[in-house]
């Protein structure tokens, strides 16, 4: 799920984000991806049937802070897989992954990786219904629709699919494990005001450090890294043909492996997406032709 290391990007260079007192406000959360984070930070046995009484209390506690805060949520779940079928050789090898652990579980009594049990979601779906939290699905992936009612809505996107760090989010993306969970008070115009603390991140931050970069290259961006319907080896060539001026880092903590990101990024800022389009395609017919 997300973009290939741009998480870790992130999370190296906190100063891109701010933290951020959440309160008052309508706010858009990938459902999804709370459905995981809640049963798996809450060490929640999942060997045993599910725990699903524990996991229903969990979900209410959660809920209940932002109501706490006048917060208002609005969860938004993935739908069916794209008819294309461009995302279905990563979600083959999702599904054998889990069937691998849930092999170890059967035989042995434990395992190293995290398994949903099989009625989470629905227990997740039973318990918004019964707090009046508001929810719906899409008919496929859902990312670019969250952003849109986000935008609508005018306010954040709440999640930890890396995706989101390049979305045109008015209103701005906040990592999921970012939310505190315990409400604070604060003083706001002579009046208490309960709020969750949080990490605030905006894309026009990120764009300051890249300032010929046109946010609509992005979408580009996301594919060359590596996200889940692209294979990255298709770009070898491309990126081998990408230099790098000795200032690339732009004051940016980079390990290595995510010296490809800045490169990109730098390199994106001197093409327009038309432009981008067409050496990225001449690069990948010339592998074509080395093929034959």
């Amino acid at each position: 799920m997300g973009i290939k290391g741009l998480s870790t990007f992130f999370n190296n260079n906190p100063e891109l984000s701010k933290p951020y007192k959440l309160h008052d406000t309508s706010v858009i959360i990938d459902g999804n991806n709370l459905i995981h984070y809640l049963y798996f930070s809450s060490k929640i046995d999942c060997m045993y049937g599910g725990d699903y009484y524990k996991y229903a209390n969990t979900i209410k506690k959660y809920f209940g802070s932002y109501l706490d805060c006048n917060i208002k949520p609005i969860v938004i779940f993935d739908g069916g897989y794209d008819k294309s079928d461009r995302k279905f050789q990563t979600s083959l090898l999702r599904s054998k992954s889990r069937l691998t652990a849930t092999q170890h579980i059967a035989k042995y009594g434990e395992c190293s990786g995290n398994i949903l049990p099989i009625c989470a979601k629905e227990v997740f779906r039973h318990v918004l219904s019964e707090i009046n939290v508001p929810f719906a699905q899409c008919d496929f992936e859902a990312d670019e629709q969250i952003t849109e009612i986000a935008n609508y809505y005018d306010c954040p996107v709440i999640s930890d699919d890396s995706d989101f760090y390049i979305f045109d989010i008015h209103k701005g993306f906040i990592r999921l494990s970012s939310v505190g969970a315990t409400v604070l008070e604060t003083n706001v115009n002579g009046n208490k005001c309960k709020f969750l603390q949080c990490d605030f991140y905006c894309i026009d931050k990120f764009l300051s450090y890249f300032p010929g970069l046109n946010r609509n290259v992005l979408p580009l961006f996301s594919t060359l890294v590596g996200n889940d319907y692209v294979n990255t080896k298709e770009f070898e060539t491309f990126f081998a043909s990408i230099q790098l001026s000795k200032r690339h880092c732009r004051g940016l903590r980079v390990s290595p492996s995510q010296k490809k990101i800045i490169r990109l990024l730098t390199w994106l800022e001197h093409c327009d997406l038309n432009e981008a389009i067409k050496q990225i395609l001449g690069h990948l017919k010339k592998k074509e032709e080395r093929a034959y």
